[in-house]
């Protein structure tokens, strides 16, 4: 029983520091960190992905793409992804 109330105290300790530094550095203004991914919502028809670039990060969430800046972490543009129409079944034509 002693391991148990040990492990959820440091758990709990952890927890805290994780979120004191994560509010500091929010504080500070550095961007965040995000990791090449993609998720589709079977159920919405939703899609996210963020795949990383050497100078920007895109965020695309159902065809609209989000450029940010890589080290400051500010919306550098947006646009739209052909792929994502074309594939969504659309009746507009793409030149």
């Amino acid at each position: 029983m002693n391991g148990n109330v040990t492990g959820r105290a440091i758990l709990c300790v952890t927890r805290l520091l994780r979120f004191a530094i994560e509010w500091l550095l929010n504080g500070l203004g550095f961007p965040g960190f995000l990791y090449d991914d993609a998720y589709v919502a079977l159920n919405s028809n939703a899609s996210v992905s963020a795949p990383r670039g050497p100078f920007f990060t895109v965020v695309t969430i159902n065809g609209l793409d989000i450029y940010f800046h890589r080290l400051t972490g500010k919306i550098d543009g947006i646009g739209f992804n052909p792929r994502f129409l074309l594939a969504s079944g659309s009746n507009s034509k793409i030149n």
